[in-house]
This record gives structure tokens, sequence and C-alpha cells, in this order.
């Protein structure tokens, strides 16, 4: 059968650039393993240039510790993925545009689209060219990483699926699409809100979403981000079941919000319509009087982050918030007195109908990630990720 040849030019330049990237990791011994799996499998290494509309990717190469890590942490190799997850996966290595050390190390940290956008891992929805939006990884710098230890080694690293980091080293390598760097660790394919929820650890708002029958609506709702208070804060709740359900939906925002787009005084909404204000507090993110712990964890619909406790009722007149009931609060000490906000308002309105009562929020944009207060090893990440490919 003879191939049109234009199909042999696509087929051809496809192998081309592909093959660059092989060239320019070839002299890097570390990548090693990396480069024999993109070899052995075409489909991979052409999965690396799946460009976006500049031509433009970043790959974060994993290097041979990676693998070895991988094979530590689940008993297999990362080879016996299969095929289809393998490609989601080296696609989830592959950042939109060419990003350079510096582009990596923003202040605030850095939402960084990725080339994944199988709907299998990538609930976003469409982006504002209505393209599918690329899932995301969260780049950061200083303090993330999965443990105290490792947090002051690491100057950049990636946050991924099921609470889940790798550490970036930012070399700016060259290739015919842009750009590279070495990471140690595979990045973790994201799962939904509820696994992700179970990977750091709140299991009491897990369970309240079960009691509520509100599972769904944070799982598959696109472009979601919810907020979850630590354990204790649910600990003695008595709250009725339709309270509790209301108390939960103020705890999400239907867009996808990370850490680096928050504004001190910027004010949005909750799922079911709640004022929320972002406060920027000697440094710490708070939404109302919940200070924001942990951030930045990817989930399939979006993000999750982590507060200190249930957020107070903010009124948006007087700028007061007013405590959740006393029962639900995570710590006696309440947080700061916040100075007055400004008048700008997210775009990232729940709904068109708010209660009367107002609701929530104070945060920042600083560089909040991944936090040292995993709540779980790597090691346990890693497994129910593999559990999540393999047997979902």
């Amino acid at each position: 059968m003879n191939l049109p040849a234009s199909l042999l030019l696509l087929v051809g330049a496809t192998v081309a650039n592909a093959q660059s990237f092989l060239s320019a990791a070839g002299a890097r011994p570390e990548l090693s393993q990396f480069r024999q799996l993109l070899t052995s499998r075409p489909n991979l290494a052409a999965a690396l240039t799946s460009s976006d509309n500049n031509g433009n990717r970043t790959v974060m190469a994993p290097n041979n510790d990676a693998f070895t890590n991988y094979f530590r942490y689940t008993g297999q190799n990362i080879e016996s993925l299969q095929s289809n997850d393998l490609k989601d996966l080296v696609e989830y290595h592959s950042l939109n545009g060419a990003l350079s050390s510096s582009d990596l190390a923003q202040p605030n940290g850095l939402a960084a689209s990725t080339g994944l956008t199988d709907p299998t891992y990538n609930n976003l929805g469409l982006g504002s060219n209505g393209a599918a939006e690329g899932q995301k990884v969260f780049v950061g710098s200083g303090s993330g990483g999965p443990s105290q230890q490792q947090a002051r080694t690491i100057a950049l690293y990636a946050q991924s699926g099921l609470v889940s980091n790798s550490s970036i080293n930012p070399i700016d390598a060259k290739w015919d699409y842009g750009l590279f760097h070495i990471v140690d660790n595979f990045f973790v394919l994201p799962q939904n809100q509820t696994n992700t929820m179970a990977a750091y650890g709140v299991t009491s708002f897990i369970d309240a979403l079960n009691q509520t029958n509100l599972t769904s609506t944070f799982n598959d709702q696109s472009n979601f981000t919810s907020f979850p208070p630590i354990n204790l804060a649910f600990a003695n709740r008595t709250l009725s079941t339709s309270a509790l359900a209301a108390t939960l939906q103020r705890h999400a925002t239907n867009s996808s919000a990370y850490t680096n787009q928050f504004r001190d005084g910027e004010l949005f909404y909750s799922y079911n319509g709640y004022p929320i204000r972002v406060s920027v507090v000697n440094g710490s993110i708070y939404l109302n009087d919940a200070k924001l712990i942990a951030g930045n964890f990817i989930t399939k619909n979006g993000a999750m982050h982590v507060l200190d406790r249930i957020m107070g009722f903010l009124n948006t007149t007087t700028n007061v918030t007013t405590p959740a009931d006393g029962t639900l609060i995570a710590s006696t000490t309440l947080a700061p007195i916040l100075p007055p906000a400004s008048t700008s308002t997210s775009n990232r309105t729940a709904t068109t109908t708010r209660p009367s009562t107002p609701a929530q929020v104070t945060t920042n944009a600083a560089s909040l990630i991944s936090m040292p207060q995993y709540q779980m090893s790597i090691v346990s990440v890693v497994f129910l990720a593999l559990g999540a490919v393999l047997f979902r």
C-alpha cells in the first residue's frame, strides 16, 4: 500500500523532531532509561511533539532515579503501565511553551498547562480558544516537597496528582521544540477530588460528602476547586444533613483556582454562592478566617487546598467574618484581624444567586504549594496512583 507523500512527510517530521529530543537527551547519561523508553515506543516519542499553538514544549524528563523510585514504590516497572496510560504520562511530562528556569521560578508559583487532555485524567473542560484545556502541574520553589528533610534541598519542584512531588533540576537544555529539565520522580496522573483528599488525609470531609450525597458533585464537576478543612474541624460536627451539605458546598468553587491566581482583597464565591474574601496576612493566605495550610494539589477536575478550620461567614458590607459553629472550629485561636479588603471581584462566580447570609474567604497568592505537612508517605501516594491507573 502506497502512503500519500504528505503523510510520509508528516510522519518523517514527527520522527525527526522526536529524535531531536532523543539526541539532545543523549548528552545526559542520567536520562538513559527515559531515552530507551521513548526509543522502544515511537508513539511515546511522538507524544512529546504534540505542540501548543506556538509549537513550543518543555519536557520534564524523568531521570534514571525516577525509574528506580517507581519500581521501589510500586514493585513494577513503568513499562508495565497500559499503553494509553503510558502515553498520557509522557504527555503529562510535556508542558506547554518553552519554559526556562526563570519562567518556572515564579515567586507565587506557576500552574503550568501540559499536553495531557485525555478525559480519563482531565476534566478541566475547554480553554478560551475552544480547545481542551491541558491538565496542570504546579511548579513551586522553596518549602515544597514530600518531607521536611527533602524540602530543605529542593529549589524547584513540580506537584502533580495525588499529593505527589518531583524535584526539578532546571538545566535549560534545548531541543527543536523548546527546552527540557530533569525531574527525579514520575508525575502521578491526577485522580478525582475524594481520592486526592484521601491521599492527603482529610477523611472527615470525605465522610461528610458521602453522608450528604455530594461525592459525585465534587468529583464530576468540570473546573472545580475544593477547600476541605483538616479532620479536627469536623471531629464534633452536630449539623443537620442539609446544613452540613451547605457547609461542604461553601468549601468549593466552580473554577480551577491555584494560589498563584489569588490576590489580596479578591472576592469570589463558593459553589453555593457565599462570598469568599482572599487575604494575605504576614505571608499567609486566608479564606475569610480560615488559613490555607497546604494547597495546589492537582485533581482531575481542578485543584484541592486544605484549610485549618471551617470557614466563617463573611459580611461583604462590613468585611467582618463571623466564625462558623464553635463545634466545627478546628482551633480556639482565631485568625488575625484582617485589613480592609479591596473591592476587586474575581470572575470566579459560582452562581448568580447569592444567599443573604454572607460566607467565606481571605487568601493570598503566595507560593503555597505542596507543604511539608504531608499526612501520608510518597510511597503510599504512588501505590494509590498505581492502583487507580491499573485497576480503575
